[in-house]
């Protein structure tokens, strides 16, 4: 997002004695203080009041992405193969998901506390000895428990008595991992 400044400056010519206004524009994108991003969202910001539709057109055998505010579209539509579609719908799939994902682990937004619970995949097995065996086809993992890792270096030099000129001289990796149930 980027802001115009115009500046007025008179400048007066040597060989004539008129003075002519010049207006000069400089673009100043991103140099805000708080630069603000599209995807904000919020009390200070306004949601996104495009809608964007898709329309396959079976004569061109073509997605079509059109943008619109209302009734009228607002970017040129974007045609798009199958194939182009279906790499353009597994992307924008795999950001939401990721998205959603990386938000449950706030702990600050609305609705973290039920995202989190969704963190982990629900696992389905089709057998009828599992159902009958456990009254269900359905695993749900639910961890409880710590994980605590220690990670660091040690070094050591030491210098020997009898001999002056030889250091010994020691670099060692210390890894602990502590594991606890709750």
């Amino acid at each position: 997002m980027g802001s115009l400044i115009s500046l007025n400056a008179r400048s007066q010519t040597a060989s004539s004695s008129i003075k002519k206004d010049t207006t000069i524009i400089y673009s100043k994108i991103d140099s805000l203080k708080y630069p603000f991003k599209r995807s904000d969202s919020g009390g200070l910001f306004l949601s996104d009041p495009s809608k964007t539709d898709i329309i396959y057109d079976t004569d061109l055998k073509q997605y079509i992405i059109v943008e619109k505010i209302g009734e009228y579209s607002i970017k040129r539509p974007v045609y798009m193969s199958q194939e182009e579609y279906k790499a353009y719908k597994l992307k924008k799939d795999m950001l939401g998901y990721f998205k959603e994902k990386v938000n449950a682990t706030n702990s600050k937004r609305k609705g973290s506390a039920t995202a989190q619970k969704n963190l982990l995949p629900t696992y389905y097995v089709n057998s009828n000895f599992f159902e009958s065996v456990f009254g269900g086809n359905t695993i749900e993992v639910n961890p409880s428990g710590s994980v605590l890792v220690k990670m660091g270096l040690l070094y050591q030099k030491k210098t020997e008595a009898v001999l002056r000129l030889i250091l010994i001289r020691k670099l060692a990796q210390v890894f602990k991992l502590k594991l606890g149930s709750a």
